[in-house]
């Protein structure tokens, strides 16, 4: 999942050069506090998880993953609002300015891949190696190609919803594997 989330930065550094690849990162990197988040939560649940089967895995293993999910809601909410006075804060200076609405739509995308990341230890926690690997391969070439196709045409606005795009796809391929995983506990 970590070179999926640094294949757009490699891009806009081919594409756009370093000075725009500096701004980008400083978004980047700020927006994934929540990606960290969700990992420190993944942490405590994955054993927890690990343990359920059957009935016990549906009921109790989705209200442990909807509770991850929701603790991350409330961050990707105050990055929203604050966005542009946190980000001067950080990163002072007319140069990184323009970090402020890639930090917005970046945000997004970090929201979805901690919602990914949740459910990746979900999936890990219930032996889903095989087929989460596929998605994982997939998802690293389409989003080299999205971000390949949108970065030298909308620069780092293009570059940050390529990433909310491709992570909104993960989501929801892992949900679907999530779902078919849940169903077989049965």
């Amino acid at each position: 999942q970590i070179v999926l989330l640094y294949e757009d930065l490699f891009l806009v550094q081919y594409f756009l050069g370093p000075v725009q690849s500096g701004v980008f990162n400083v978004a980047e990197i700020t927006a994934k506090i929540l990606f960290l988040l969700a990992g420190a939560i993944g942490l405590v649940l994955y054993p927890k998880v690990a343990k359920l089967a059957g009935s016990a895995l549906r009921k109790e293993g989705m209200r442990l993953l909807l509770i991850g999910m929701a603790l991350l809601v409330p961050v990707f909410i105050g990055f929203q609002l604050v966005a542009q006075p946190f980000m001067a804060f950080f990163y002072p200076g007319p140069v990184y300015a323009a970090s402020v609405e890639p930090f917005r739509i970046l945000a997004a995308a970090m929201l979805l891949a901690g919602w990914a990341q949740l459910m990746t230890f979900f999936i890990l926690a219930r032996h889903g190696e095989k087929p989460m690997l596929l998605v994982y391969g997939l998802m690293l070439v389409a989003n080299a190609l999205v971000q390949w196709w949108a970065v030298p045409l909308f620069g780092l606005i293009g570059a940050a919803w390529g990433a909310t795009a491709s992570m909104l796809v993960l989501y929801i391929l892992l949900a679907v594997l999530l779902m078919r995983q849940l169903k077989k506990s049965k």
